[in-house]
């Protein structure tokens, strides 16, 4: 009996000197910034000389990713400037019961007919252009708009609700709950944050973004024979109008096709060019 029981009492004196051990180890491995406690290895090096390196992060990658974001910049509407400086309130958030019934079909033909064609500009041949509009005609291939109908529908997560714009749907843009955290976090040393809420529900809050991706498919399953038809017969024919006003939404409401669109959504070989001012010719006078 007494045996058992220094036996009991070796094994808790061995448990114990381990929990001590590790904690002591994993108080080595982290640190405790803005409250929260992180690993060391992921905090980024604010040396004045920034010769120093933390993990194996490669330049070009940084480089890389700086050159989007300056894109990305570039890209931004002229006029949504003024909106995306506003302090962030999230109490404009729109919850999930006002937004239930949305996007609605219009929104989806709308935005499915951009992209198409934003699509077909890395993967068409252009023929030529049009002259009234200056909007591309490409080489009657088949296999080229079947290629733009792979993997589609996931180039709708490159969008996001501006709910105070007339078309609510951004390529770009981002989430209140997206601009909150990145403005509560910018003056932090973390490199990366980790949140209990899934990264989806952060950028998208209400799944709306989700269902414009579900009915994306939806509209594309019933539409690629148009979609076809369309590419090898009438691409002279602007598509929102052909597909959109004439086709799916017939008898459907189509105030959404009357609003402007954000110029972001589409790729820049597609926008309006801007007109050329003419140099204001000086008049010398004669000495």
């Amino acid at each position: 009996m007494h045996r058992l029981i220094y036996g009991i009492a070796f094994l808790i004196v061995l448990l114990v000197n381990d929990v001590i051990c590790s904690e002591l180890m994993v108080d080595d491995e982290f640190v405790v910034i803005d409250g929260i406690r992180v690993k060391k290895d992921s905090i980024r090096n604010e040396t004045s000389d920034g010769n120093r390196k933390y993990g194996k992060r490669d330049k070009k990658a940084e480089k890389s990713e700086s050159d989007d974001e300056d894109q990305d910049e570039e890209d931004e509407d002229d006029d949504d400037e003024e909106d995306d400086e506003e302090e962030i309130d999230i109490s404009q958030e729109e919850d999930l019961e006002s937004t239930k019934h949305l996007p609605t079909k219009c929104h989806v033909c709308r935005l499915l007919a951009v992209e198409v064609e934003n699509k077909l500009t890395t993967i068409g041949k252009v023929r030529k252009t049009q002259e009234n509009d200056g909007r591309p005609i490409y080489y009657k291939e088949k296999i080229v708009i079947l290629k733009v109908t792979e993997d589609f529908c996931d180039s709708m997560k490159k969008y996001n609700i501006k709910a105070k714009h007339p078309f609510r749907y951004k390529r770009g843009a981002k989430s209140y709950y997206r601009k909150h955290i990145e403005e509560v976090t910018k003056e932090s040393k973390i490199q990366k944050w980790m949140f209990a809420t899934p990264e989806e529900d952060i950028d998208d809050p209400t799944g709306e973004i989700r269902r414009l991706r579900k009915q994306c498919h939806d509209m594309l399953v019933e539409t690629q024979e148009l979609l076809i038809h369309w590419f090898m017969k009438a691409q002279s024919r602007d598509l929102t109008k052909w597909l959109c006003a004439k086709r799916v939404l017939r008898d459907d409401n189509q105030d959404c096709l009357q609003v402007e669109m954000p110029k972001s959504n589409r790729v820049r070989a597609l926008r309006p060019k801007k007109p050329k001012t003419e140099a204001k010719s000086v008049s010398h006078e004669e000495l």
